[in-house]
C-alpha cells in the first residue's frame, strides 16, 4: 500500500436544504456542529447525517433520506458541503412486535415501550423505549428495535429482539475489606419474579463489626396501574468502632435496629418520578458494661461523656417522601443521561424521637470526544436537625469517609473527640497512632466527585475491568459541642479552648492521664484526588482505590489506599 500526503482542506460553505415542510433549514441549521473554516473532517459529516436523521424521526419521519453533496475547490482547498433532506411520508406505529421472551410476559415489556400501535413515529421514544427495557435488567444489551416496513408506506412495524438472562441471584461470597475486615454474606433474591417484574429477596451478611438480616417484596405494577408497592423487613446489628493506637480497632457502642419500612412510587411524567415510605423501628443503642462501666455505671473516664449520654432504647417512626429526576440511559452502567435525587424524611409521627432529615443527589454521565471515555460529574448534601426540644442523636447523623469519599479512613471526616495521652513529663503526645478516635458524626455535609471512566478495549471489558481517575470534595460539620470528659471536673486545669479542650489528671498520680480535643467541626472543603478500579471479580465486586487527600482539616483521618472484596459498594 504507497500513501500519498495530499492537501488538507477546510470546510467551505456548509448549507442544508429540505423538502420536508416540518423541518425549515434556518431553524435546524445549529444541528450541524461546524462551520466553514474549520478542518474537514468526514466523521463530522457522519454524525451530522445521523443527527438530522434522529430529528426528522422525532417528527415522525422514520426513514428520511439525508444525503451531503460535496463541491470541492482545489483553488482555496474547501470542501462545500450541502445536506439535502428528501421528501418522505410522515409514518405511523403500525404495530410492535416482541420476539424472543420465554419467561417474562408480554405486558411487563410493553408497560416499557414509549409508543404503541396507532401513535405517529418518533425516533427518540425509540430510543426512551430501549433504554427503560434495559433498565429492567431482564434482557443481554444486544436488544435491538427494529424498524421494518409497514403494509402501507406510512406505516411502520417496531420488531423488538429479545435475549433473556438469569434474573435469579443465589449468591454466596466471603472476602475481606479494609473497612470491616472479614465479610461472609448470602442472599437470594428473583427480580423477575413468575416473569411478572415483580423482586423478592432474602439477605444476611456477618462481617467483623456487623450482622445483618433483611427480606423484601416489590410489587412494581400494582394492579396494572403505574403504582409500586414494596415491604422491607429488618434486623441490623452493628458495632462501632474506634482506633486505639498503631491502627488496631476497639468497638465502642453498639447499635441494633428492628423494624419494617412499606414504600410506594409512582411515575409524575416520563422521567419524573415520586415515592412515600413509612418505617418503624426500635432502636438500642449499649456499650460493653466490662469495658466502659463502673459499679454498673457508664464511665465517662473509659467511655467519654458524649457516648455515656447516647445509651438506651428509642422508637424511631419515620415518614418520608422523595422526588426523583432519571434519564440515565442504563441503570447499571450509564454512559450518557442525568440523575436527581430529592429526600426529605421525618421522624417522630405519632411517637418516638423527634428529627428530619433533607438529602439531594445529582448525577450527569456524558461521553466524551466519542472515544468510549465516560464522565461523570456529581454532588449530594444533607442536613438534619431536631424539634420539639430534641436533638438529633449520634446514630442518625451523617458520617463521612471510605468508601464515599475516597482518600479519607471510614469516618474520617467531620466532628470527632481524640483522647490523646499525656507523657509523664505531662506533655501531650501527638502521634495520632496513640489517640483514641471517636468520630461523633455531623448534621449537615457536602460532598461533590468528578470521575472520568477510562476505557481498555473489549478484553478489560470482557473481564469487567473499569479504571478511573477521581476527585472528591467534601466536608462534614454542624454538631453542638459535646460534653467533654473533663472539662467541668473539680481541681482541674482549666480548658485551653472552652468546650473544645479539656484535660484529664487522674487523682491517684498513678497515671499521667490524658486530653480531650473536639475537633473537625468545619465546612471547609477537603479535597483529595485518585485513581481506581472497579472489577466484577470472581470472587464479587471488587473495588480499589488510590487516592490523595490534598486538604484536610484538623482532626481529618486521611488513607491512601482501600479496597472492598465480595460485598456491595
Amino acid at each position: 500500500y504507497v500513501v500519498e500526503e495530499g492537501d488538507r482542506y477546510k470546510f467551505g460553505k456548509v448549507e442544508l436544504e429540505s423538502q420536508l415542510r416540518d423541518i425549515k433549514p434556518k431553524e435546524f441549521r445549529p444541528i450541524i456542529r461546524f462551520k466553514e473554516g474549520d478542518w474537514y473532517n468526514a466523521q463530522l459529516i457522519e454524525n451530522t447525517v445521523e443527527s438530522l436523521s434522529e430529528t426528522a424521526g422525532l417528527l415522525g419521519y422514520a426513514f428520511a433520506d439525508v444525503r451531503p453533496q460535496f463541491e470541492r475547490s482545489k483553488e482555496d482547498l474547501k470542501m462545500n458541503v450541502t445536506f439535502q433532506i428528501g421528501e418522505v411520508p410522515r409514518v405511523y406505529v403500525e404495530k410492535v412486535s416482541i420476539n424472543g421472551n420465554t419467561i417474562t410476559r408480554d405486558n411487563v415489556i410493553r408497560r416499557e415501550f414509549r409508543l404503541a400501535e396507532g401513535d405517529a413515529f418518533n425516533s427518540i421514544k425509540v430510543k426512551r423505549s430501549k433504554d427503560r427495557l434495559l433498565g429492567l435488567g431482564f434482557f443481554q444489551d444486544k436488544l435491538d428495535i427494529e424498524q421494518k416496513p409497514g403494509t402501507t408506506p406510512d406505516r411502520i412495524v417496531l420488531e423488538t429482539n429479545i435475549q433473556e438472562k438469569p434474573t435469579g441471584e443465589l449468591q454466596l461470597s466471603a472476602g475481606f475489606s479494609s473497612i470491616e475486615r472479614f465479610i461472609f454474606s448470602a442472599s437470594v433474591r428473583q427480580r423477575n419474579f413468575r416473569g411478572r417484574g415483580q423482586e423478592i429477596r432474602l439477605s444476611g451478611n456477618i462481617s467483623s463489626f456487623a450482622r445483618s438480616v433483611e427480606a423484601g417484596f416489590t410489587e412494581p405494577y400494582l394492579g396494572g396501574r403505574n403504582l409500586a408497592l414494596g415491604l422491607d423487613v429488618f434486623r441490623r446489628d452493628f458495632r462501632s468502632f474506634r482506633f486505639t493506637g498503631n491502627n488496631t480497632r476497639d468497638t465502642t457502642y453498639t447499635q441494633v435496629s428492628t423494624g419494617f419500612q412499606v414504600r410506594t412510587g409512582f411515575s409524575i411524567t416520563e422521567y419524573w418520578a415520586a415515592s412515600l415510605r413509612y418505617g418503624l423501628s426500635r432502636e438500642e443503642i449499649g456499650l460493653d458494661q466490662a469495658v466502659f462501666f463502673t459499679n454498673g455505671v457508664c464511665d465517662p473516664l473509659r467511655a467519654g461523656r458524649f457516648l455515656c449520654e447516647q445509651l438506651g432504647n428509642r422508637t424511631i417512626s419515620t415518614l418520608g417522601f422523595s422526588l426523583i429526576y432519571n434519564s440515565l440511559n442504563n441503570l447499571r452502567l450509564p454512559s450518557a443521561g442525568q440523575r436527581f435525587t430529592f429526600s426529605q424524611d421525618v421522624s417522630g409521627i405519632p411517637i418516638g424521637i423527634k428529627f428530619v432529615t433533607t438529602r439531594a443527589n445529582y448525577d450527569f454521565f456524558t461521553p466524551l470526544f466519542g472515544t468510549g471515555f465516560v464522565l461523570n460529574v456529581g454532588a449530594e448534601g444533607g442536613y438534619a436537625f431536631g424539634y420539639g426540644g430534641q436533638d438529633v442523636i449520634l446514630t442518625n447523623r451523617f458520617f463521612l469517609g471510605q468508601p464515599q469519599f475516597r482518600g479519607f479512613n471510614i469516618r474520617g471526616v467531620g466532628p470527632r473527640v481524640l483522647r490523646r495521652p499525656l507523657d509523664l513529663a505531662g506533655g501531650i503526645v501527638q502521634d495520632r497512632r496513640q489517640a483514641l478516635d471517636d468520630s461523633l458524626g455531623g448534621r449537615a455535609y457536602y460532598l461533590a466527585r468528578a470521575e472520568i471512566r477510562i476505557p481498555i478495549g473489549s478484553a478489560g471489558s470482557e473481564l469487567g475491568l473499569r479504571p478511573s481517575i477521581f476527585a472528591d470534595v467534601g466536608a462534614l460539620w454542624s454538631l453542638k459541642t459535646p460534653s467533654l470528659t473533663c472539662q467541668d471536673s473539680p481541681g482541674r486545669p482549666a480548658p485551653r479552648v472552652p468546650g473544645q479542650v479539656a484535660q484529664c489528671l487522674p487523682s491517684d498520680g498513678a497515671s499521667a492521664g490524658f486530653v480531650e480535643e473536639f475537633l473537625g467541626n468545619s465546612p471547609r472543603p477537603r479535597v483529595s484526588v485518585g485513581i481506581g478500579v472497579n472489577w466484577n471479580s470472581p470472587f464479587g465486586p471488587f473495588r480499589f482505590d488510590l487516592a490523595k487527600a490534598l486538604v484536610k482539616q484538623p482532626g481529618d483521618d486521611p488513607q491512601l489506599f482501600q479496597f472492598n472484596v465480595g460485598t456491595a459498594f
